[in-house]
Parts: C-alpha cells; structure tokens; sequence
C-alpha cells in the first residue's frame, strides 16, 4: 500500500542501513591500521632501545631485571 502511495523503501531504510554499515566497516579498519602503526612504532622503539647500552641498562633497572 505505501508504495502505492509513492513511499520508497530503498531510500528510507535501504540507503540508511547502507551508509550505517559502510561507517562502521571504516571505522574498524581505521582502528586496525592504528594499532599495527602502534606496533610498529613500539618494535622500532625496542629496536633503538637495544642499540642505546646506557638506556638498555636503565630499561632493566626500571623492569627489575638487573
């Protein structure tokens, strides 16, 4: 009846649904990418740190492991 009346399903509930969905799959993928750049800055920070002597030795002594 209410397509009769001219009402159009796809763009009252189909195109909102759509748009939600597509926002909510970006927004993932957004917060996966930042936590592998995460990662990556902490691997490349425990790199540098290995290459520091003084500052691997005041790492240990802050973690305990003398």
């Amino acid at each position: 009846m209410l397509q009769l009346l001219g009402y159009n399903f796809r763009r009252a509930i189909g195109e909102p649904l759509t748009t939600l969905c597509e926002d909510i799959i970006t927004s993932q993928v957004n917060q996966s990418e930042a936590i592998h750049m995460g990662a990556m800055k902490r691997e490349q920070l425990y790199i540098e740190l290995a290459l520091n002597a003084e500052a691997y030795e005041r790492f240990k002594m802050l973690f305990g492991r003398s």
